[in-house]
């Protein structure tokens, strides 16, 4: 779906959604929920191909036990793939321009990345990362959660 299709879909049933809570009708409900699946579905596929775009460019390693919290690990790996998609090229010049412009990068002993946590709503925790670039690719550890 292109993103002229993915925005009228989201009007349709935004206005499908509408009509349900002023009806309450049965057929708004159910061009509600129909809609509601397909814009689902595509966000699905689209967040499919931003994963695999980005897994280009990072692999996660190190796991730390406490990313053994499901939804912890479901942050961790949609902030990483959302951070990294975007990326335009594997050259670490390029990839280190994507961080500054990007993420917040800062220095311990060891070089560091902090980015937004991408399954947080409130839109202020933000994720920390040591990483280590590699024969073009970025290994990185979670470090942190850091709460805003």
């Amino acid at each position: 779906m292109d993103k002229k299709t993915f925005f009228h879909k989201v009007s349709q049933m935004r206005a499908a959604q509408r009509e349900y809570f002023k009806t309450r009708s049965s057929a708004a409900l159910a061009s509600s929920k129909l809609l509601e699946k397909q814009i689902d579905e595509e966000i699905k596929r689209a967040k499919a191909i931003m994963a695999a775009k980005a897994k280009l460019f990072y692999e996660l390693v190190n796991t730390d036990p406490q990313t053994s919290q499901e939804w912890l690990n479901d942050h961790i790996r949609a902030s990483l793939d959302y951070f990294f998609c975007d990326a335009e090229f594997q050259h670490q010049s390029e990839l280190s321009s994507h961080f500054h412009d990007h993420g917040f990068s800062g220095t311990y002993d060891f070089p560091t990345l902090v980015i937004n946590d991408m399954g947080d709503t409130s839109d202020d925790d933000m994720l920390e990362f040591k990483y280590e670039y590699t024969n073009h690719k970025y290994y990185v550890t979670f470090l942190n959660r850091l709460k805003g």
